[in-house]
């Protein structure tokens, strides 16, 4: 008796170390895409602070610009990884 409750729990315990990696390994290959959809507000709050500064300068300009592009992309790209055929 004791003996199967011991082979239950170590299964159980292989089922759950299973899962974890198998969730650990989802986490890791969506962590790009996590990290763009959390820089989305980042690159919009740059660009508004940027296009309200008056008299830029040069690195100002080209400061706006990449932000710009960042917000842009990064708002592509997470339509792509939400609304992407799932296979």
């Amino acid at each position: 008796m004791i003996m199967i409750q011991i082979v239950i729990v170590i299964n159980k315990n292989k089922i759950f170390i299973n899962n974890m990696k198998e969730y650990f390994k989802k986490i890791m290959n969506n962590i790009s895409h996590i990290a763009d959809i959390l820089a989305i507000p980042f690159f919009a709050l740059a660009v508004i602070y940027f296009y309200n500064i008056e008299n830029k300068s040069n690195l100002e300009y080209i400061l706006l610009f990449w932000s710009v592009c960042g917000l842009v992309l990064d708002i592509l790209f997470t339509h792509q990884f939400l609304y992407r055929k799932k296979m």
